[in-house]
């Protein structure tokens, strides 16, 4: 496991991801709630967070089994840096709205939604069989801690200077991702998309998770 290359790289460009993301998920509802002053609104920017992972998670699924898994995270990592690090200059202008909130966490969220099963379905790809469960445990500790350091320093981040400079962190750690893994060694044996109705298929079993959820 310590001479395992590729799986470092994946390990560490989760850890600084993670704890961007941490920074900005405590900043970000902070902003909202000085600019508003409306729990409703963040009640909205929260579902709109929510919502895409809902829907498209199978079909994340099946997309993960038709295109190299390590492409999809590099690019859905660089396109979340993109879009955080356009934030963080609208900020710095003083141009941020609601609506410019609400689309980009929408956009944001249908890239994490993909991101998310590729990054699962690939962790048993680069680690050996057997050290797989010494390798979850590695993830989960690195994990926890950027759950910690990410909010704390989210806090303090956002008092000391703004929601830009949280945005500017989180952008560039997606970026900072998205170039660990482009080193990744990966071969991976796609299979190719034979019509849309299998992501269609995707789609409906997003609804129907949806629909038994509600239930309840």
């Amino acid at each position: 496991m310590r001479d395992n290359r590729n799986f470092w790289l994946f390990a560490m460009g989760r850890f600084v991801s993670l704890v961007g993301s941490g920074v900005q998920d405590v900043a970000l509802p902070l902003f909202i709630l000085d600019l508003t002053g409306s729990g409703t609104i963040m009640g909205t920017f929260m579902i709109i967070s929510m919502l895409p992972r809902l829907l498209l998670y199978p079909i994340a699924g099946v997309l993960g089994d038709k295109i190299n898994r390590k492409w999809i995270m590099v690019w859905m990592d660089f396109g979340r840096g993109v879009v955080i690090l356009l934030l963080a200059l609208l900020a710095s202008k003083n141009l941020i709205t609601i609506p410019i909130l609400f689309g980009t966490q929408f956009v944001v969220s249908i890239m994490n939604a993909l991101f998310g099963p590729a990054t699962s379905a690939m962790l048993p790809d680069i680690v050996e069989k057997e050290e797989l469960m010494r390798a979850n445990s590695i993830l989960m500790s690195f994990n926890s801690t950027a759950y910690i350091v990410g909010p704390a320093l989210g806090g303090i981040i956002y008092g000391m200077g703004g929601i830009m400079i949280a945005f500017l962190i989180n952008g560039v750690s997606f970026i900072a991702s998205g170039v660990s893994e482009l080193f990744i060694r990966y071969e991976q044996k796609v299979e190719k998309i034979k019509n849309i109705g299998e992501v269609f298929e995707g789609l409906r079993d997003g609804l129907n998770y949806i629909r038994v959820r509600r239930g309840y």
